[in-house]
């Protein structure tokens, strides 16, 4: 069984936030469901109904307690997950090429040989991404189809053309694009890279994108920047 990939499968916002809630609903049942056996043991244990005294029938050595106080600890266990799943078990199966950046995922594979790329589809969100391989191409970009929040790709000196940067429509948040020494054209800038205002910083030295096109691009916004 791939590890990492079950992981990664898993590790996503939608996954913990589903098990923080239930952790969380878990918790608050099993405290009522105490109560409710601490106030039928005896009138006194009603003060219970102002949390968290009902935890003090936790103390009474009776075995009504055991199955609220197993209820409690699975939904905590479910709470506790998230957080150590992300700082501590992810971390162990987290490949050499890839780092954690203020809470980013950054993954370089620029100077890999035989680098499964199709891999990229089962990691985390990537953010940054640094792949400037000979044998990357335009189908290499399908399995970026679900790395939305990727801002920064680098594909310097890889193969890729106009069609792949047809694919790059995939990433909405790309702000830096590196394409030096690639088969880009200018008709595929002025057809997919121009129209985005989300990208500001490009790297298009030795292809054939002329600095007019360029200058006229960097012109419509006062941050974008190029090297040519």
């Amino acid at each position: 069984m791939d590890v990492s990939k079950f992981i990664a499968d898993y590790a996503n916002e939608q996954t913990w936030t589903a098990m923080l809630l239930a952790g969380a609903l878990l918790v608050v049942l099993a405290y009522l469901w105490l109560t409710a056996r601490a106030v039928g043991v005896s009138k006194w244990w009603r003060i219970g109904y102002l949390p968290p005294l009902s935890l003090l029938y936790l103390l009474s050595g009776s075995r009504r307690v055991l199955a609220p106080l197993l209820l409690m600890l699975f939904g905590a266990g479910l709470v506790a997950t998230p957080f150590l799943m992300t700082h501590y078990v992810q971390p162990l199966w987290r490949n050499p090429w890839e780092k954690t950046v203020d809470g980013e995922l950054h993954v370089t594979l620029t100077g890999l040989t035989d680098f499964d790329y199709k891999s990229l589809q089962h990691r985390p969100p990537i953010a940054v991404l640094q792949m400037a391989n000979p044998d990357v191409n335009d189908a290499t970009l399908d399995f970026l189809a679900d790395q939305s929040q990727i801002y920064e790709l680098d594909l310097n000196d890889t193969q890729i053309t106009d069609a792949g940067l047809a694919k790059l429509q995939s990433l909405p948040k790309l702000k830096t694009l590196r394409l030096k020494n690639t088969k880009v054209t200018d008709d595929g800038f002025k057809q997919f890279l121009a129209p985005r205002d989300e990208l500001i910083e490009l790297d298009v030295r030795e292809t054939d994108i002329p600095g007019a096109t360029l200058r006229n691009w960097k012109k419509a916004k006062a941050e974008r920047k190029f090297l040519k």
